[in-house]
């Protein structure tokens, strides 16, 4: 861009000056890209834009990823309470005929262990007291220990 406007003059000094300048402005173009990638600060800012872009995708799948768990989750856990009723009849009679076969079972046991103790000492009144107060107190210390077990 030496060349002024009066050196213009005539048509082909014009389209010289025309392409001069267009080759110096391109010029300056690639000089100025080229100090602008060498600088340091250049270089970071391009390092953590690409770190970042890297960081974005990733974090991205991950969300498509938790995503797909998610929904899979919700499909095999979806609640049906509401639209079966289960069927728990049964199941409290038999927990009452257990528990009377239990209370039977232990009082033939108190019974025969009343009897036992009384005919060993030839039915003594205080023999049938002693095997009386026994058992009770036993069936009592039973009586505790399966209120503190259950």
């Amino acid at each position: 861009m030496g060349q002024t406007y009066s050196e213009c003059s005539n048509l082909t000094t014009a389209t010289t000056t025309i392409n001069n300048a267009v080759s110096d402005f391109n010029a300056k173009v690639t000089a100025y890209n080229t100090n602008i990638t060498n600088l340091p600060y250049n270089n970071q800012l391009q390092y953590l834009q690409s770190d970042l872009s890297g960081q974005i995708q990733n974090l991205n799948e991950e969300i498509k990823q938790l995503k797909g768990t998610i929904e899979r989750h919700n499909r095999d856990f979806i609640d049906l309470e509401s639209t079966t009723e289960p069927n728990t009849s049964s199941i409290h009679v038999l927990d009452d005929y257990t528990l009377w076969m239990l209370v039977l079972s232990y009082m033939l046991f108190a019974f025969s262990i009343v009897f036992m103790y009384s005919h060993t000492h030839y039915y003594s009144i205080s023999s049938i007291l002693l095997s009386v107060a026994g058992m009770t107190l036993i069936t009592f210390f039973l009586f505790v220990l399966v209120i503190i077990i259950l």
